[in-house]
């Protein structure tokens, strides 16, 4: 019976894999060079694009999926509590279509990047308070100089960081960038 169970879940397993790859599609944009940057899911998109009524919006959110004519983004991670989830369903919230013809501009922030940038942002963290700490105790320092250098150190690290793993959308389209869906 055990076997049973073992081999329908294996098989179930497999037909979600199969049916989850061939559901995947990926967004590539090419320009005239033959440079080539594809966007599939898990991926975070940082996009300049023009809304619906024409004005210029910023959307640095993951990819969810595209289409022929439009990719759409959002959260990809799903809420624990359901009336939330309906909530920012229900406003637009969780997913946002965007049409290739209102791209301005766009960046692909990959996984590894993410991770990287994470991580880069806890040890700078953790060695500047390590550093304060031995700091205080050897000059003195009292609440006030304390609180102070660690604003200073914070926005520092922040600044530092973000100026060497920037998130603003670097291709413009306008530069001969086309978008084309492909099914993976």
């Amino acid at each position: 019976m055990h076997k049973i169970a073992f081999i329908h879940c294996l098989i179930m397993l497999l037909f979600g894999g199969l049916y989850s790859n061939c559901m995947a599609q990926q967004v590539q944009f090419k320009n005239e060079q033959g440079q080539t940057i594809t966007i599939k899911q898990g991926d975070q998109i940082s996009l300049f694009y023009n809304g619906y009524l024409g004005q210029k919006q910023y959307s640095n959110v993951d990819f969810l999926y595209g289409t022929d004519s439009s990719v759409f983004v959002g959260n990809s991670t799903k809420s624990f509590n359901e009336k939330a989830s309906d909530y920012l369903l229900m406003r637009g919230l969780q997913k946002k279509e965007i049409l290739f013809k209102d791209i301005i501009a766009f960046r692909r922030i990959s996984i590894g990047r993410k991770v990287l940038k994470s991580t880069l942002n806890l040890l700078a963290i953790s060695g500047f308070a390590y550093v304060l700490s031995e700091l205080a105790v050897k000059e003195k320092l009292n609440y006030g100089q304390t609180l102070l250098y660690s604003i200073a150190g914070g926005i520092g690290i922040t600044s530092i960081i973000n100026i060497t793993l920037p998130e603003n959308p670097k291709y413009k389209m306008s530069a001969g960038w086309r978008v084309q869906t492909i099914n993976k």
